[in-house]
């Protein structure tokens, strides 16, 4: 599998004094499915689910099918990480699947992007904005039309940017 990588640097760390806060944007494999899961269990106790059986069983259905679809290529994602540690601090991905043809599109296929993730100690510091941009650039380039799966509130502005006008959550 390709593992193109992304350096970036996001906008100034608010716990340094001076300089951008180092980071890269790899694409996923199926040793990260823990990372993964993680940020998929998180997204939903952030959108107010407590109840830890649901959660469990979240994570277990959402391990089992990244485990799949990543090696079916049927979801492809990526994980930006800080770059002095490897610490991973966002990620997002895509479903592939197939679509009628629409007008406009050159493949019969979409890519619903959704899982877009990022650290609260990390956010608003531009760093889903640049995944989100690595994420749109690969769609382009296979040919396939993203499309946002479905926006929490937070992720309006940065969804808003790619021309998304969704209802948030």
């Amino acid at each position: 599998m390709s593992r193109e990588v992304h350096f970036v640097s996001s906008k100034r760390s608010s716990n340094r004094q001076n300089g951008l806060m180092p980071i890269h944007i790899r694409r996923a494999g199926i040793e990260d499915l823990n990372e993964l899961v993680h940020h998929r269990r998180a997204m939903f106790e952030e959108m107010g689910q407590r109840d830890i059986a649901v959660l469990d069983a979240v994570a277990k259905t959402s391990r089992d099918y990244f485990d799949q679809a990543l090696r079916a290529r049927t979801y492809v994602a990526w994980l930006a990480e800080q770059s002095r540690d490897r610490r991973v601090v966002a990620g997002g991905g895509v479903v592939v699947a197939p679509w009628p043809g629409f007008p406009g599109e050159q493949r019969p296929e979409r890519a619903w992007i959704l899982n877009l993730y990022t650290e609260p100690e990390v956010r608003r510091q531009g760093i889903a904005k640049r995944l989100l941009a690595v994420i749109i650039a690969w769609c382009r380039s296979q040919g396939t039309t993203p499309f946002p799966c479905m926006r929490v509130r937070q992720a309006g502005p940065c969804m808003r940017r790619w021309g998304s006008s969704r209802p948030t959550r």
